[in-house]
């Protein structure tokens, strides 16, 4: 699959269910996506912009803001993607890997302190996941995207889960 600019494909998402202003697309991002696919505010407009001109997404002046919607060309874009099957495993830059990978070069204490850090992260972020399980269960029950938002959410309450089970076992090989 060629690369392509797959923030493109995140704002044409979130403009499938309904128009918004740009600053709008950043808070939806933020409470949603930013779990799994990160937008900075800087990105946004640059991308609109470039779906304008690709007549992909549509602007209208509303006091004083730009509202956004989907074209048909880019529903038919959207659609496009979503057909595409991945063929390759995401590469992720993990700074705490990189450092254990090099923590031969300190103490072994240092490592563990890292690990226990870790694990507190993953522990709040657990919390956070199952609130948002939570959350999208009791208000969006009607809503046809339910079962796709659960599907993202409950896959980062699998990785963490795993992540946390991965931190305990490295803590305990690391004080043996």
């Amino acid at each position: 699959m060629a690369k392509q600019n797959r923030t493109r494909f995140a704002l044409l998402g979130l403009l499938a269910s309904e128009s918004l202003t740009g600053y709008e697309m950043k808070k939806k991002i933020d409470g949603s996506l930013n779990h799994f696919w990160k937008i900075s505010f800087g990105q946004i407009y640059p991308t609109l912009n470039v779906l304008v001109e690709a007549g992909e997404v549509e602007g209208e002046e509303e006091n004083g803001s730009t509202r956004y919607k989907l074209t048909e060309a880019g529903r038919m874009a959207l659609t496009g993607w979503l057909r595409q099957v991945p063929d390759e495993l995401p590469v992720q830059k993990n700074e705490l890997l990189l450092k254990l990978f090099f923590s031969r070069h300190e103490d072994h204490r240092e490592t563990i302190k890292k690990l226990e850090k870790h694990e507190q992260l993953l522990t709040a972020r657990l919390e956070v996941y199952e609130q948002i399980e939570l959350s999208l269960m009791e208000s969006c029950g009607s809503s046809p995207d339910l079962p796709y938002w659960l599907l993202t959410v409950r896959h980062g309450i699998a990785v963490t889960e795993a992540g946390l089970d991965w931190c305990r076992q490295s803590i305990t090989f690391m004080k043996e």
